[in-house]
Formats: structure tokens, C-alpha cells, sequence
């Protein structure tokens, strides 16, 4: 009998089936005393009537009176005297009667006497049955708790620490033996799942490892013949081999523009395969930010040009970021790179920072193109994924470029988003924890205050 429902159902026929038996003995203890109070209020009641009889006029209500009385009695002595007292009065026999009344008087007084000795026994048997009742609930109800905080509540939220264990990546291989009942088969199912998922969490572990590997070893592999394949077309384009028309030479700088393309896409898989095996560090110092921006919209003017889409840095303030300047460089490249290709011609993009109640510094790059649907804006952070639809034609690219930014804001402890609405344009965003005003800036505010 394992089951907790048919135990608890046995606890509870238990305790109703003991609190019935005690609550009838008890019962009929207090009918047994009620009963005795009644005799002895009723003999009262005959004493007194018989005390006030008239005997010298008889009286058809007392007469049918003192009958009723006589059909109640179960005592057969009460009864017959009774029965000689009605008859005598009925007949009118005076002396006589009062005989039998003052006699009849002295017994009722003794009976009633009797029946008053009865009463402390009926009165210990209902506080004892009512001490045993209360007892009895009191110590079921406890039993009844007990089995369920047991047999229930305490595995429940056993089974709920395992599951946040697991929910956090804390869940370890020692599984407990569970008990044969609901909430152990409960138990037994979430460890079967747990371990089908850790296993398979493992082999994805394996295949991500091996993947990670052969993206590297690929990667590498790849990026030095396509480094040759560059300086031999750099060499043909500068002669050495003899002069070319310029048919030929517009193939060569095709193909050198798709090989430098090829080889960004290299180094972007390698930085890829390191963040993910962890071995990407960072070289963090302290930097200005209003250096750091100008320094990228200096190395996208370029693009900018060719595109005919200024950048433009709003009111960034004297403030030093303590992060990988280079990194931060390249996540701010890839913000503009993608804001210029989508930003109408003649229209702007600006740079701009926020500082939030938490004191996160925000740097945020915002164009005024088409925007980004609600559903795109969930998977542009993911590898090998953009946005594209009616209004986002596909751009030319790898798919890399956010998801790189958002490994490097990570490891900067940071977080990387977009806002946008459809034909509103798009603001993309990071922040960063550390970070200080310049102690000029900071001398300034001083001697202003």
C-alpha cells in the first residue's frame, strides 16, 4: 500500500470511523444525564401536584393529569403506587389517600435520590468522552499533516530545488532512488528527462566542439592560400608580369575585392570559434570615447562618401570607458557599416550616448531607414541570420557581423539591442558598466559647483 491516496484515504476512514464510535459513546452519556434531569424534574413536578391536590373536590384535569404521568413511567413500583393514589381519588377516599400520598412522597424523594447519584458518573463519562474526541481530532489532524507534509510537500520541494538546480545548469548526476507513489513517479519521470536532456546536451557539446574545430582548423587552412591568391593578383595588377587592358584589370580587382571579402569571413569564423571556446581575450584599458568615436567615423568616411550618408556624433560627453578600444571599434564599424547601407542618400546617422538611473552607459548609432520588423529584430543577433522582407532587401554579407558584436559586448559584461518600428528606422544600441568622466571634465564641474 504505497500509494499516498489510498494511504491518506485509510487515515481519514480511520479517524471519521473512531470519532463516529467515541461521539456515539458520548452521546448516549449525555442522553443518559439529560434523561435523569428530566425523571428528576418530572418527579419534582408529581410532588408538588400531589402536595396541591384538592382532596375534597375532585378535579377531572388533575385526574387525567396524574394518568398521563402514569403511561410515562418504566418503573413498575412507581407505576402501581401511582395507579392507588388515582383510584383512591377517584373514589374519594380521603384518609386513605392522603396515606398513600405522603408515602408515595417519601419514595419519589428516595428515587429521585438514587437518579442525582447517577449524575457524576454520566457527567465523568461525557468529559472523559469529550477529552478522547478532542483528542483524537486533534492528534488526526496532526497525523494527517504529517503524512502529507512527508509524503507530499517535503518531496515536491525537493523536486523543485532539483528543477531550478537544473533550470540554472547546477544539476548534477546523483539522482535519488524515488519512492514508489505519485509523487515519486513524479520524481522518477522528471530524472529520466533530465537525463535524456543532459545526454543530449552532451553530444551537442561534442558536435559544437568538433564544429568549433574544424571552423578553426578550416579557417586557417584557408586564409593563407587566399593570402597568396591576393598578393599575386596585387602583383599582376602592378605589371610585373606585363601590361593588361583594362578589361582584365577590372577582373583582377573583382576578384581581389571578393578574396579581401573571403578573408574578412575567415577572420570573422576564427573570432567566432574563439569566443565560443573561450580563448578570446580582451585587452582592457582605459580609453577616451569621444577618441574612439571619431576614429570610426574617420575609418567609415570612405563608405560614407561613396554612399552619400554623413555620420554624425551628438553631444558624446568627456567620459573614459575601461574596454578593449579595438573591440569597441569594431562592434561601433559594424553598428555604422549596417546603418549606412540601409539610411536613405543625403540623410544622416548619428552617434549618440545615454546614461540610465543604474548608470549604464548607452552608445547608440540610429538611422532613418525602413526599420526592422518586430519578428526580425529576435534573430538579427544570430549567426548567418539578417533581416530581410519587402522593405529590407538582402544585403550583401555574412551574417556575422552582429552576432561577433554581441559575443564582444558580452564579454564586456554588456548588453546589445535594437529599437525600431517599420518605416520609423532603426537604433542600435550597447552598453557598458565601467566607465568614468575624465578628470578634466571632472575639475570642470568642481570649480563650476
Amino acid at each position: 500500500m504505497n500509494s499516498i491516496k489510498l494511504r491518506l484515504t485509510f487515515l481519514v476512514l480511520f479517524f471519521f470511523s473512531s470519532q463516529g464510535y467515541i461521539f456515539d459513546k458520548g452521546r448516549k452519556s449525555y442522553k443518559s444525564h439529560r434523561q435523569i434531569h428530566t425523571e428528576s424534574q418530572k418527579s419534582y413536578d408529581l410532588q408538588e401536584k400531589l402536595i396541591s391536590l384538592n382532596l375534597k373536590v375532585f378535579s377531572q384535569k388533575d385526574f387525567e393529569y396524574l394518568q398521563s404521568l402514569r403511561k410515562d413511567f418504566t418503573n413498575e413500583d412507581r407505576k402501581k403506587a401511582l395507579s392507588d393514589i388515582i383510584q383512591f381519588y377517584a373514589e374519594k377516599k380521603t384518609i386513605t389517600l392522603k396515606r398513600k400520598i405522603k408515602a408515595y412522597i417519601k419514595y419519589e424523594k428516595q428515587y429521585v435520590l438514587q437518579l442525582n447519584k447517577m449524575l457524576p458518573f454520566y457527567e465523568a463519562e461525557i468529559k472523559y468522552y469529550t477529552t478522547i474526541f478532542l483528542s483524537l481530532w486533534v492528534l488526526s489532524l496532526l497525523l494527517i499533516y504529517y503524512y502529507t507534509v512527508r509524503s507530499t510537500f517535503k518531496p515536491i520541494r525537493t523536486l523543485y530545488k532539483r528543477m531550478l538546480e537544473f533550470l540554472n545548469n547546477r544539476y548534477t548526476y546523483e539522482f535519488s532512488v524515488p519512492k514508489t507513489n505519485e509523487v515519486g513517479n513524479l520524481h522518477a519521470t522528471f530524472n529520466s528527462l533530465a537525463q535524456r536532456v543532459l545526454k543530449n546536451m552532451d553530444e551537442l557539446k561534442t558536435l559544437d566542439k568538433a564544429k568549433s574545430e574544424f571552423l578553426s582548423i578550416a579557417s586557417h587552412e584557408l586564409r593563407t592560400p587566399l593570402t597568396s591568391i591576393k598578393g599575386s593578383l596585387s602583383l599582376l595588377k602592378m605589371g610585373l608580369v606585363g601590361e593588361f587592358d583594362e578589361k582584365a584589370i577590372n577582373l583582377m580587382n573583382i576578384a581581389e575585392n571578393e578574396t579581401d571579402r573571403l578573408i574578412r569571413l575567415i577572420n570573422d569564423l576564427l573570432d567566432l570559434a574563439k569566443m565560443e571556446a573561450g580563448k578570446f581575450p580582451l585587452k582592457k584599458n582605459w580609453c577616451s570615447l569621444n577618441d574612439l568615436v571619431e576614429q570610426t567615423i574617420t575609418s567609415m568616411s570612405g563608405l560614407s562618401a561613396t554612399a552619400n550618408v554623413p555620420v554624425e556624433a551628438k553631444g558624446i560627453p568627456a567620459i573614459d570607458i575601461y574596454a578593449d578600444k579595438d573591440r569597441i571599434q569594431q562592434v561601433l564599424t559594424n553598428f555604422l557599416s549596417n546603418a549606412i547601407k540601409y539610411n536613405p542618400k543625403g540623410k544622416s546617422v548619428t552617434i549618440e550616448t545615454e546614461i540610465d538611473s543604474q548608470e549604464n552607459l548607452y552608445i547608440l548609432v540610429s538611422d532613418q531607414g525602413e526599420g526592422i520588423n518586430p519578428e526580425d529584430q529576435e534573430i538579427i543577433f544570430q549567426k548567418f541570420r539578417q533581416s530581410t522582407g519587402p522593405n529590407n532587401p538582402l544585403v550583401k554579407g555574412t551574417g556575422l557581423g552582429l552576432a561577433i558584436a554581441k559575443a564582444l559586448i558580452e564579454e564586456h559584461d554588456g548588453t546589445i539591442n535594437v529599437r525600431s518600428k517599420p518605416k520609423q528606422g532603426a537604433t542600435f544600441y550597447f552598453t557598458l558598466k565601467n566607465w568614468r568622466y575624465q578628470l578634466q571634465h571632472e575639475e570642470q564641474n568642481r570649480v563650476a559647483s
